[in-house]
């Protein structure tokens, strides 16, 4: 009778620990889900804008692409464009060079539900005319 009861308390606290782990693992996983989330953008929507790059940020976890849009008014509205990380714009064939300041380039993405001034990269048409996707 001893014996069963030790192998049932050992159960118990081999089922907490599990539990336990796995309620920890869960909370530690649950920032990268929201992190890479696109709810704040319109993926219904797609817009395409003449602009001026002003500076590009290579760095992880996401590249910025940072520029000047010139409105109705011939007034320079700052846009930025979050793009994928470092990695995964070389493996699309961008360097950190491929984008620089001064660069004339038609950007293309999806908007800001809010109406800011950011997209979600989408395409890029260089000055040559050479286009680079985020997606092939």
């Amino acid at each position: 009778m001893k014996i069963k009861t030790i192998e049932a308390n050992n159960k118990k606290r081999w089922i907490a620990r599990l539990t336990g782990c796995s309620a920890l693992l869960f909370v530690l996983a649950a920032p990268a889900l929201a992190h890479h989330a696109r709810t704040e953008y319109d993926l219904s929507k797609t817009i395409s804008l003449k602009a001026t790059v002003t500076r590009v940020d290579w760095s992880n976890p996401h590249a910025f692409i940072y520029f000047d849009v010139t409105d109705a008014n011939g007034n320079a509205q700052n846009w930025s464009a979050i793009t994928g990380g470092p990695s995964r714009l070389q493996r699309t064939g961008w360097t950190s060079q491929t984008v620089r300041p001064g660069d004339a380039i038609t950007i293309t993405g999806n908007p800001q539900k809010s109406g800011g001034h950011q997209i979600w990269l989408t395409s890029l048409v260089l000055p040559n005319g050479r286009e680079l996707n985020m997606h092939r």
